[in-house]
This record gives structure tokens, C-alpha cells and sequence, in this order.
């Protein structure tokens, strides 16, 4: 084997260790994130941009009276189905980063 072989495949292994310990700060940073939101007394619920839940801490679940691994990927349509006045909000397409949206039970209170 030539040197530069040998380089070449010393620069692989480094690139390697230096990703796996990046996933690994990734992976640590979401669990604490993750931790956080699910310790929260407040429901919290997050859906992509065509509408499908991506997320619900169990306090949202709780709140919405559904099991939160039954939810993920489900459309919001069919979680919120009893709220049309969230929905009707929801269908605008406006985003909703720091801004918060109260309901209980299915009964949205204001926005």
C-alpha cells in the first residue's frame, strides 16, 4: 500500500469518528429537548406543514383524551375532528412559531 492510500484511509476513520460523535451530541441534545417538553404541564403538539402531528407530549394527549403514539403521522383533521374552530384556523396555513393557542377538552378558548 502506498502512503497516500494509507492517508486516505486514515482520513476516512476520522471523518467517520467525527461523524458518529456529532450523532451522538444530536441524539443527546433531542432527549433532553425531548425530556423538557414532555415534563411540561402545558400541552404541547406540533404538526408539519401539510398537517400531519409530528409531535404531542403526553399533557397534549391527555388534554385531547388520545393515546399520543396512536396520533403520530394521523393528519390533525382527524385528531382535532371535534374542534372546527381550530381546524378553521389551522386550514389558514399561517405559522404558529411563539405563538400560543389555549383549548381544553376539544373546546378552543382563544388564540
Amino acid at each position: 500500500m502506498t502512503i497516500s492510500v494509507l492517508e486516505a484511509k486514515a482520513g476516512a476513520i476520522e471523518i467517520q469518528l467525527l461523524l458518529q460523535k456529532s450523532a451522538a451530541s444530536l441524539y443527546t441534545a433531542y432527549e433532553y429537548s425531548n425530556a423538557v417538553v414532555e415534563a411540561m404541564a402545558d400541552g404541547v403538539s406540533s404538526v408539519d406543514a401539510r398537517g400531519f402531528v409530528t409531535g404531542l407530549n403526553r399533557q397534549g394527549a391527555h388534554i385531547l383524551g388520545v393515546d399520543p403514539n396512536a396520533v403520530y403521522g394521523q393528519h390533525i383533521s382527524k385528531v382535532l375532528h371535534d374542534n372546527p374552530s381550530l381546524l378553521r384556523l389551522l386550514s389558514t396555513h399561517e405559522t404558529f412559531d411563539h405563538r400560543e393557542i389555549p383549548f381544553r377538552a376539544g373546546v378552543r378558548l382563544s388564540s
